[in-house]
């Protein structure tokens, strides 16, 4: 009872502590601020602490806990207590807002971490060493893209946003999106906990984390790639976001049959800010549908949220 507690505590906080907005502005105290030349987004950044790099190990905690719960309804359980404790973190920022929408969210998104818990109990149950390493991770990315639809499509906290501060290992979203990103997260995660867990022959358990921990390298590799052809960099020149809110309601922004409404919901407001924009600036309108290449030589970004 005591073990799995701790567990799934250490597993919340540990994912709470990956993403930028869970803690207030602070400076590490040596050594850990020597980090970030090693493992970038471990310092602050942008005026809040990164510790992004605990992500890779911060679903460890909560698998064991799942391996070794005797049934389905414990492992539920504490997967969504481990839920509970991260989210408490995460949802901090609503806070400005008062405490009930932190506890409403907070007790309704950790339902996702409970199911996860309780389908990777049945995996190490019936699975061996690959089905654990490969399954899970494709399980964990499965369910964080579940959570774009309908009522649960309010994606902040997936695991993959907790790289943003890390270019290099981002960089293979556009090949496929951030659930790519996700997905090797979740891989570094169950490969860590393969290689150092008794179950099954060792050189199979090697062979997996080899092969994961291959396909970590290769995406970095990949990223150092594109940052290395990207071109100039287009933060070296300042942007004027303009952030427009339809109100169109969330099932209906990722539905073609209401396609026109987002259109009639969207178009005007962003004319009426590019309209609003000095005209020696800007030159011709033009709207977010027309950038399919690199940011077009204008000081002003139309953003739809």
């Amino acid at each position: 009872m005591l073990m799995r507690a701790l567990c799934a505590l250490l597993s919340g906080w540990l994912l709470a502590l990956a993403f930028p907005l869970s803690l207030p502005p602070l400076r590490l105290p040596e050594p850990i601020g020597l980090i970030p030349p090693i493992l970038p987004g471990a310092g602050p950044e942008a005026g809040y602490t990164q510790l992004s790099w605990l992500a890779f190990v911060a679903l460890i905690p909560l698998l064991e806990l799942a391996r070794r719960s005797p049934n389905g309804r414990q492992a539920f359980f504490w997967g969504y207590f481990s839920g509970v404790v991260w989210l408490s973190g995460h949802f901090i920022w609503l806070g400005s807002f008062g405490p009930a929408p932190v506890v409403l969210l907070t007790l309704y998104f950790s339902l996702p971490v409970g199911l996860f818990a309780w389908l990777a109990r049945l995996v190490y149950r019936r699975g061996g060493p690959g089905l654990a390493v490969w399954g899970l991770a494709a399980l964990w990315t499965g369910i964080e893209f579940a959570r774009s639809f309908g009522m649960w499509a309010y994606p902040w906290n997936l695991l993959g946003y907790s790289q943003a501060g890390w270019p290099a290992f981002i960089q293979s979203a556009d090949l496929g999106g951030v659930y790519l990103v996700t997905f090797l997260i979740a891989l570094g995660n169950t490969a860590l906990l393969a290689l150092l867990s008794n179950t099954g022959a060792f050189r199979v358990r090697l062979g997996h984390a080899l092969i994961a921990a291959a396909l970590v390298l290769l995406n970095l590799g990949y990223g150092e790639y594109r940052l290395a052809t990207a071109g100039p960099d287009p933060a070296a020149r300042p942007y004027q976001v303009a952030l427009i809110q339809g109100g169109v309601e969330s099932f209906r922004s990722w539905n073609t049959d209401f396609m026109q409404e987002v259109l009639d919901a969207y178009v005007p407001p962003s004319r009426d800010a590019i309209n609003r924009w000095e005209e020696e600036t800007v030159g011709d309108e033009w709207l977010p549908g027309e950038l399919t290449g690199p940011p077009l030589p204008r000081d002003l970004l139309v953003v739809w949220p």
